[in-house]
């Protein structure tokens, strides 16, 4: 299995203390080919990934995260991925599919489910993207038990606005890049004593942490 998809990887961290997280299965090239067809089959499989999606976001409690095993469309702000309820599915849905065609479609590994995630009101001095938070977030790759290394998960290069800037974004951009806690303990560890200590720094991904190599900003 592919190691950057959440099919992988989850099941790694769910004893720790991260949001609730459900799966619901589907065929992205089937999505694909309903989207340009009228044959009653496609709908029908469509009708009834919607409906369980629908039945897990009640489960979870609105309002959820939607992405999919391999990727979310947050840079879209949250039109791209926030059900705050049952009317916002269809559309945040197919703005997920059509994101992740947009960032996949030349890549062998193909989205497998819809990841649907307890939201996190997180504690962001502003926001970017059309109304998603910037909050303090960083992005760890490991191998194992060992941190490769580190990076803060927002260059002031890759935010973007879809109106006026907020006035003092990048002195905020610049407190949230307050160093994290270094240690060599197993990661996992770590990140359950992060949370112990602080109550906010959750592990809500981890792309690529199996596989990734990086010098940049590394330490042992």
């Amino acid at each position: 299995m592919d190691t950057n998809s959440a099919l992988y990887w989850l099941p790694r961290i769910e004893h720790l203390a991260i949001p609730k997280t459900r799966f619901v299965a589907y065929d992205h090239a089937r999505w694909l080919e309903a989207a340009e067809s009228d044959d009653e089959s496609y709908r029908a499989v469509i009708k009834a990934t919607l409906a369980e999606i629908k039945a897990v976001a009640v489960e979870i409690g609105y309002p959820v995260f939607l992405r999919t095993d391999q990727a979310s469309a947050k840079h879209n702000g949250p039109e791209g991925y926030l059900l705050r309820s049952e009317d916002d599915i269809l559309r945040v849905v197919w703005n997920t599919v059509e994101d992740n065609e947009m960032k996949l479609w030349m890549s062998p590994e193909q989205p497998q489910a819809f990841m649907l995630r307890e939201f996190i009101d997180l504690n962001a001095p502003f926001t970017a993207f059309g109304g998603h938070p910037i909050a303090r977030e960083w992005r760890y790759f490991v191998k194992g038990c060992s941190v490769l290394c580190r990076h803060f998960y927002w260059p002031q290069g890759a935010i973007l606005f879809r109106s006026d800037a907020p006035i003092n974004w990048k002195q905020d951009l610049r407190r949230l890049r307050m160093s994290m806690p270094r240690s060599k303990r197993c990661v996992a560890k770590e990140w359950h004593r992060l949370w112990q200590l602080a109550g906010f720094w959750i592990p809500a991904s981890l792309t690529a942490s199996f596989t990734a190599r990086c010098t940049r900003d590394s330490f042992r």
